[in-house]
Formats: structure tokens, sequence, C-alpha cells
């Protein structure tokens, strides 16, 4: 439950810091608004990160469902919920480390 809170939390918070990033992130401001393709690309996906990371939080068990692969023999997935929340955890930690970079 502790997950979700903090999945939650951190959603909200990247969804309000979106509304203030030219002012608190004016590098990836600048670099999203480049016509080259693959850097704008590359700040899209710093853009979406924490929210993938934050989805992983919120929902690990629908992860296991959907994206892990299964095991023939018993059907389990091979990738527990544990693993969908330390990569989520994961997500964001990197996620807030590119964005200190654009600072």
């Amino acid at each position: 439950m502790a997950h979700r809170i903090l999945g939650l939390a951190a959603l909200l918070f990247w969804l309000w810091m979106l509304l203030h990033l030219r002012s608190w992130f004016p590098g990836l401001w600048l670099v999203h608004g480049i016509g080259i393709l693959r850097v704008a690309r590359g700040a899209g996906l710093v853009v979406l990160m924490p929210v993938a990371g934050a989805a992983m939080l919120i929902a690990p068990e629908w992860f296991a469902d959907r994206c892990s692969p299964y095991s023939h023999e018993s059907g389990e997935p091979y990738l527990d919920h544990s693993f969908w929340l330390l990569l989520g955890y994961l997500t964001l930690g990197m996620a807030w480390a590119l964005l200190q970079l654009f600072r």
C-alpha cells in the first residue's frame, strides 16, 4: 500500500511540475522544442519516464500479469511484482537524475 501512495504522490508531483517545466528545467524545455527528431524524442522520453515509474509503483501486479514472460510448465510469470516495484523505483531515480542534468 505504501508503494501505491508513493507512486500516486510521485505522479501528482510530476504533473504539477510539468506545469512549471519552463521555469524549473529550462534546458529540457529548450531541447524539447528543437526540430531535430532524435533530440526531441529523447527529451520526450525523459518527460514520460516518471509516469512509467509511478505506474509501476501503483499497479505492479498488472505489470506482472501483462508484461512478464510466463513459464510454460507452471503458467506463472517469471518476473514477480517485486521486480516491477524495483524497476519503478529505479525508473523514478533515473528520471530525477536526468532532470537534474537538464537543470
